[in-house]
């Protein structure tokens, strides 16, 4: 009974009312309320329990010995998880992910586990050398918790493994040497750590990584040429760290960049952990970026996501390779906050499917090429704080953006900024069409006064005469009236002449 709109909590007899239930399914509801503290005397058959999405509280239940699989996510559960220990071996999904969580992870052995998502919870202390036991366990996501100290060098025992979400916590220490074991891995998502030491050169051996995102840890030292074996790439993201260097011209060999295909020939698109795909929803399913002083998204499919490069907020230096024009499938290009020189490759423009380009803050310099007009799908744009020159191309996409997205850059004129080009007429021209709209502007304000003065008018003297002819016509109503106004005098009178004696006693007291 998914998505079926239940807004109620669950009836206590429901679990003991299907002996022979295998599938246990109302996720996508508003239910509320708790689940009884015992479930593991009921006696169901091998079980599958889905009450995701739903607004469940209180601490996880004692549950079936037998289940094999186990979707408690988005609710809002607390407390420890030591029941897992409870649940059997040959489990082979666990989703506790988004509730508020707490604790550590508990040591336990599943054998038959291949998912565990723990993501946005409260969790903290160590990852528990179990984990890194079974050999057919595929995909651990511990995202946004508190979690702490070193990925632990067991990690190369997991042969199976194909996604690691460890992002947004506190680890520390250098990557173990022992995950270039992990030879399968698709996804790797280290982001928002404490990690440090060079990007290790075995990387580029695990020739099936697809996602590769290291950004704001402390790395530092030079990206390794190994890196550019990747050619299954699609997002790769070391941002916010202290990489030095030149940019490798190697990146060419990221065939995916180029590469127009659908996700679903890949077999990650299966279990790719929906909590990624939110937290980054620019990287898999929309585009969001503020165009024309609001806020707009662009949407593609989950299984369709942008391909990225965002090597911001580091020390790169040298030159923007002109072998990125080549990346025709590329969505979004950061290289803003760097030290980069020399100019934009001239066949920028070829980039057709850029959404998001970022450049700003580095020390780049000549002209804007004006194959940039041919980036139809662009909504981002910054190029501020650089030295380009010249005249800003002219399109419709690139006067859209605001003056702010082209400052810092003394010697480059034309629209949007307000810095006119010698001899450029264009700009002349625009500023009749403005003056017009500012014409246009002031006759609808002189139109709205000459009405507001009308309706005044005519207001007044409606009202006027409703009361006054009233008067007239009306000889009882006109002596209610006037006897009234004379009461109001001799009240007015009496109240001044009282007031006035007893201030005169005061002062003669």
């Amino acid at each position: 009974m998914s998505n079926a709109e239940i807004s109620d909590t669950i009836p206590t007899g429901v679990w003991n009312t299907f002996p022979r239930l295998t599938d246990f399914n109302l996720s996508h509801n508003q239910i509320s309320g708790k689940l009884p503290p015992d479930l593991s005397t009921i006696s169901f058959e091998p079980i599958e329990i889905d009450l995701s999405f739903n607004n469940l509280e209180g601490p996880l239940p004692l549950l079936p010995f037998n289940l094999t699989y186990l979707d408690l996510s988005k609710n809002r559960f607390s407390g420890p998880l030591s029941i897992l220990s409870k649940i059997t071996p040959s489990i082979s999904l666990i989703d506790l992910s988004d509730n508020m969580l707490s604790g550590n992870i508990p040591q336990i052995q599943y054998q038959g586990l291949f998912t565990l998502n723990l993501a946005n919870n409260k969790l903290s202390g160590k990852i528990p050398n179990f984990l890194m036991q079974n050999t057919r366990f595929h995909s651990p996501i511990l995202a946004n918790n508190s979690l702490s100290g070193e990925i632990p060098s067991p990690v190369g025992n997991l042969s199976n493994l194909q996604v690691l979400d460890l992002r947004n916590n506190y680890f520390s220490g250098e990557l173990p040497s022992s995950l270039q074991k992990c030879k399968g891995l698709e996804l790797l998502d280290f982001g928002g750590n404490k990690l440090f030491g060079e990007i290790p050169s075995w990387i580029g051996e695990m020739l099936h990584l697809k996602f590769l995102i290291l950004r704001s840890n402390e790395f530092y030292g030079r990206i390794p040429l190994q890196i550019c074996q990747l050619t299954y790439i699609q997002i790769l993201d070391i941002s916010i760290n202290n990489i030095s260097g030149i940019i490798p011209e190697c990146f060419s060999n990221f065939s995916m960049m180029a590469l127009h295909t659908n996700l679903s020939n890949f077999s990650y698109s299966h279990y790719i952990p929906i909590d990624l795909i939110r937290a980054r929803p620019w990287y898999f399913g929309e585009v969001t970026v503020f165009s024309k002083g609001r806020e707009q998204g662009y949407g593609r499919s989950i299984r369709e996501p942008l391909r990225v490069i965002d090597l911001s907020s580091n020390k790169l230096t040298g030159n923007i390779p002109c072998q990125f024009t080549n990346f025709s499938a590329l969505g979004a290009l950061n290289l803003s906050q760097n030290c980069l020189n020399g100019t934009i490759p001239l066949k920028i423009g070829m980039l057709k499917e850029l959404m998001s380009l970022d450049l700003s803050k580095n020390y780049l310099s000549g002209n804007i090429p004006s194959s940039m007009a041919d980036l139809t799908f662009l909504n981002h744009l910054d190029l501020s704080y650089n030295n380009f020159s010249g005249k800003i191309p002219s399109s419709t996409q690139l006067q859209s953006f605001n003056a702010s997205k082209f400052i810092g850059n003394p010697l480059l004129c034309g629209l949007p900024l307000q810095q006119k080009c010698p001899g450029d007429k264009s700009f002349d021209q625009s500023q009749p069409t403005n003056n017009s709209g500012a014409g246009t502007v002031q006759e609808d304000e002189d139109e709205f006064e000459k009405w507001f003065y009308t309706g005044m008018g005519i207001g007044f003297a409606v009202g006027f005469w409703a009361i006054c002819g009233s008067l007239i016509l009306k000889r009882s109503w006109r002596h209610a009236y006037f006897l009234l106004m004379l009461n109001i005098k001799d009240w007015i009178y009496v109240m001044i002449v009282v007031h006035w004696a007893r201030l005169r006693w005061r002062f003669q007291s």
